[in-house]
C-alpha cells in the first residue's frame, strides 16, 4: 500500500514544484519596476558629439526579441563613418534578466574577444557591466557593453573610424545610459 501512495505522491509532488518554479522564475514581478519608460532609457543624439543622427527607433524583433518588452535605437554619423546600436530589454523580473543575461552574453562576440585600453569605464548604478573595446581593420573603434540594471539589461555596440569617437565622448554616452536607468527605476520604486 505504501509503495502505491508513493508512486502517485512523488510525480504529483515533482509536476507541483515545477510548476512553482516556472511560476516564481519567469511569471513573479519580484524585483520588476512595472511603472518605468522604455522608451525613456534611450541614448538620446545630443549624448553623441556633433554630426551624429537617429537613424531608427524600433521593437525588436526575429532572434533578439527577448523579454517582455523591448526597443532598440540606431544611431549613425555620416555614411561609412559610425554607427551605434542600444537594446534595451525589459523582463517580467530580476531573476529572469539575469537568465537572459547569461545568454546575450554568449551572443556578444566582442565581449568575449580581446580588449583595448580604449576606454575603462564602470558603471556605479549596474548591478552587472561588461564593457570590452577593441581595435577595427579601418583603424578605429569598436565597444560594446552589456549592463543588467534590476529587471532591464541594456546593450550598446558602438563603432566608428579612427578619431570620429573619443573616450571621453563614449564615457559620456554610457554615462547619460546610466542617469536615464537610474532616473526611471527610481521613478517607478515610490
Amino acid at each position: 500500500m505504501k509503495k502505491r501512495w508513493l508512486a502517485v505522491v512523488i510525480p504529483v509532488f515533482t509536476c507541483l514544484l515545477c510548476i512553482g518554479t516556472y511560476k516564481f522564475l519567469f511569471t513573479s514581478n519580484i524585483g520588476s519596476h512595472p511603472n518605468a519608460s522604455i522608451e525613456s532609457m534611450l541614448v538620446n543624439v545630443s549624448d553623441f558629439p556633433d554630426g551624429w543622427k537617429v537613424d531608427s527607433v524600433l521593437p525588436i524583433t526575429g532572434s533578439n526579441d527577448w523579454g517582455k518588452e523591448n526597443i532598440m535605437i540606431g544611431v549613425k554619423l555620416a555614411p561609412e563613418q559610425g554607427y551605434a546600436h542600444q537594446y534595451v530589454y525589459r523582463f517580467h523580473n530580476v531573476l529572469e534578466a539575469m537568465y537572459a543575461q547569461h545568454f546575450l552574453r554568449e551572443d556578444l562576440l566582442l565581449i568575449k574577444g580581446n580588449k583595448t585600453d580604449f576606454l575603462v569605464y564602470k558603471s556605479p548604478i549596474a548591478n552587472d557591466w561588461i564593457m570590452n573595446c577593441t581595435d577595427t581593420t579601418m583603424k578605429g573603434v569598436w565597444c560594446e557593453t552589456l549592463a543588467r540594471y534590476d529587471d532591464f539589461i541594456v546593450c550598446i555596440s558602438i563603432s566608428t573610424e579612427s578619431k570620429r569617437l573619443m573616450p571621453e565622448q563614449l564615457e559620456k554616452v554610457l554615462q547619460s545610459v546610466d542617469r536615464r536607468m537610474e532616473t526611471e527605476l527610481m521613478k517607478s520604486s515610490n
